[in-house]
């Protein structure tokens, strides 16, 4: 419980918070209540049916808002309709509060609701929870090379746990009767809400990313080698390898690298640095990332034209960059300005309407 409300703290006040944590600190948030009825029930309660059968409400939350956070990373905004998804929260949050006041006002009544409740709520909640960490779960494999790493990493760990706790959920309904397995089954639950909250807090501030290489444009990965390919096959080699990326759009792979480039053109790597270096004075990730730059600014033209809501970093990521620092390093690299201020210089030529949602977004 405490712990859950610092790891909200600590996220609120992270200046590197972003629109898409605002559900992952409402995730947590959810938790930090969640523990905190069950304190109170366990603690100043002394109906046993009570402390075993009463149901947290908030646990519906859990399912849409991971969901609704893969479906922000991957389109940069979410439709109001999508809150629909949080109907049978409200549903039992109206239902949680009656029962309660049920209990106080006629226990014998009380209980017979209360069990009615329970009953409903179980269900709801573990087939609920499952099938959004399931669903959550596929869409993270199927928008792998649109979602960043880091978030990858994170989100698929917090399914894993949400799908071992509903099997959990499925042993404490099987052994309702057996008050201590029950007890000792939901303190392993609690202590993994506890690690939910750790993995987001270390993802804000350690963060998952693998280190990503960024080549300096100067150095020359044959500098010190004897050059061993003519004019005629430098140029040659150039042509197949811009043909290569132009028809098969290669670099929208995040984990795109030389030796896949290599096993495609069948160049070797030693052929591919020496072109890129000798031909196109460039290194390999400048190269690559030139193209990523211009799907970007592609993509960006089109979503302008069909006036609709855009988001930087979204299309950054759909472009082939894995992660927001190398995106914002090579654009201002190769553009010469950062992506935003590239929108207010050229504002001038896009569309009014479609430049205002987007102009002053985190990059």
């Amino acid at each position: 419980m405490f712990q859950a409300g610092i790891a909200v703290a600590l996220l609120w006040l992270n200046k590197k918070r972003n629109q898409y944590d605002n559900l992952l600190i409402t995730l947590i948030a959810c938790i930090g209540v969640h523990l905190f009825a069950k304190w109170v029930i366990y603690a100043m309660v002394d109906d046993k049916d009570v402390k075993l059968a009463m149901n947290t409400f908030i646990q519906l939350a859990y399912g849409p808002l991971i969901y609704l956070y893969v479906r922000k990373l991957k389109t940069g905004f979410i439709p109001l309709t999508y809150l629909f998804l949080f109907l049978p929260l409200f549903i039992a949050t109206v239902a949680y509060f009656s029962v309660i006041s049920s209990l106080f006002v006629n226990p014998v009544i009380g209980h017979a609701h209360l069990q009615i409740y329970n009953n409903w709520t179980s269900y709801f909640i573990v087939i609920g929870n499952g099938v959004y960490a399931v669903i959550t779960s596929y869409l993270l494999k199927k928008w792998k090379k649109n979602i960043p790493f880091a978030e990858y990493k994170l989100i698929g760990s917090i399914c894993a746990i949400f799908i071992f706790l509903n099997g959990l959920s499925i042993i404490c309904m099987a052994i309702e009767s057996n008050a201590t397995y029950l007890l000792a089954l939901r303190y392993v639950a609690y202590s993994l809400f506890m690690v939910i909250c750790f993995l987001v807090v270390r993802h804000k501030y350690v963060g998952t990313n693998p280190p990503e290489i960024v080549a300096d444009d100067e150095q020359k990965s044959v500098s010190d080698r004897k050059p061993i390919l003519s004019s005629e096959q430098l140029a040659d080699f150039a042509d197949i390898l811009n043909t290569y990326m132009r028809k098969t759009k290669a670099y929208l792979d995040i984990d795109f690298n030389m030796d896949k480039l290599s096993e495609d053109t069948n160049i070797s790597r030693r052929y591919i640095s020496e072109t890129l270096n000798t031909y196109f004075f460039k290194s390999f990730y400048r190269y690559i990332n030139e193209y990523r730059i211009e799907e970007f600014i592609l993509e960006l033209n089109k979503r302008i034209e069909s006036d609709v809501e855009i988001n930087l970093l979204s299309i950054a990521y759909q472009s082939g960059f894995k992660t927001k620092s190398s995106f914002n390093l090579y654009f201002k690299k190769i553009v010469g300005t950062t992506p935003t201020d590239y929108v207010k210089k050229n504002q001038d030529s896009l569309k009014k309407s479609a430049i205002q949602p987007f102009v002053f977004r985190l990059l």
